[in-house]
């Protein structure tokens, strides 16, 4: 009896340590760090244009007061 209690103690510990080998789920995170990088500076632009083209706006406007 003691010896089946002390052997699920030892198989319960031994569950619950790290995994060996390749470390998990590396190539997802650099694929969605990529993408997220990727739509960020798409925003950005998306931002300087818009900016731009009503900087162009306001000077057109102004021009033909």
């Amino acid at each position: 009896m003691t010896y089946w209690v002390i052997f699920l103690q030892i198989s319960v510990s031994e569950s619950k340590m790290a995994k060996k080998g390749k470390e998990k789920n590396t190539k997802n995170k650099g694929k969605h760090r990529k993408l997220m990088a990727r739509k960020k500076n798409k925003e950005k632009q998306q931002k300087e244009e818009t900016k731009k083209r009503l900087k162009e706006l306001n000077q057109k406007i102004n021009a033909q007061k």
